[in-house]
Parts: C-alpha cells; structure tokens; sequence
C-alpha cells in the first residue's frame, strides 16, 4: 500500500471496502477516467490489490479502451420483459463488459467528478445500461433492474 500514499485518508477505507468485498469472489471495476495513473486510478488499483490480496478475484475495465458507441435510443433492447437484460444493436464492446458485470459479485464504479457529474465517457457507458429495464413502446418504464430485481435489498 505504499505506493498509494497519495490517496491519504482514503487509504483506509479503501482497504476497509476491500476487506468487506473480499468476502465476494469476483469484483469488477469499470473505470471512467480520461487519465491512466490518475488518482481514480490509484484508488481503484489499490480496491483491487487488497481484495485481491485477501482472496477476491478481480477484473478491472477502464472504459477508455473500450470502444462504445453512443445510445441512439431506438429501446430495441428494452422490448422483451422477462429476467435477463435486452441485447443492443449496436456493435461494439458492450456485450463484453456486461457479461463480466452480471458475473461479478461487486460491482465498482470508479469515476472523477467534471462540473458535477461524471466524465462523458462514463455518462456514456451509463447511459448504455437502459436494457436491464422493460420499457416498451407507448408504455411508461415498467420494471428497472430485470437482472437483478429478485436480490435487491429494498
């Protein structure tokens, strides 16, 4: 952890969440930071390498070198009801990042903050998870979270 000290306070509880995730036995962090060894790059890496320390496997995908297109709203992939997520039409990397977050057991979204929201290129990737929802057409939204609606906590 020594390498992180540049993180100060937060250290600690990075280390506190990576003790309680660890538990977990598979951790994904989608990263949304324009810049590689940045500090969301630090706090993500050092999440990582203590769960990965106590026993978590881990994969961490830094959206930047993905190839994501934008969403073009056409709700194809929100048609269907049912328990699994739509597919989109578009072809790009998405497909691949959602397989590794419905696998995953915690689910780390890493991003800095640009004039008080996240980076375009996390709003984008956000805005790409619309078909875990059932919305079809000359409906209001009916259902959000087809995956994962049965475990949720509320």
């Amino acid at each position: 952890m020594e390498k992180y000290t540049r993180l100060g306070w937060a250290s600690q509880t990075i280390q506190q969440f990576a003790a309680y995730a660890s538990s977990m036995s598979y951790i994904v962090a989608i990263v949304g930071s324009y810049h590689k060894h940045g500090t969301v790059d630090l706090a993500t890496d050092a999440l990582l390498a203590s769960a990965e320390q106590l026993g978590a496997h881990v994969c961490r995908i830094n959206l930047l070198d993905k190839r994501l297109e934008f969403c073009s709203n056409c709700r194809s992939c929100t048609q269907d009801p049912g328990p699994f997520r739509g597919r989109c039409l578009q072809r790009d990397d998405l497909s691949s990042i959602l397989c590794e977050i419905d696998a995953a057991d915690v689910l780390v979204l890493a991003a800095p903050v640009n004039f008080f929201n996240v980076t375009a290129l996390f709003r984008r990737f956000m805005e790409r998870l619309v078909g875990y929802a059932y919305w079809p057409w000359g409906d209001g939204v009916r259902s959000i979270g087809k995956r994962s609606q049965a475990n949720a906590p509320w």
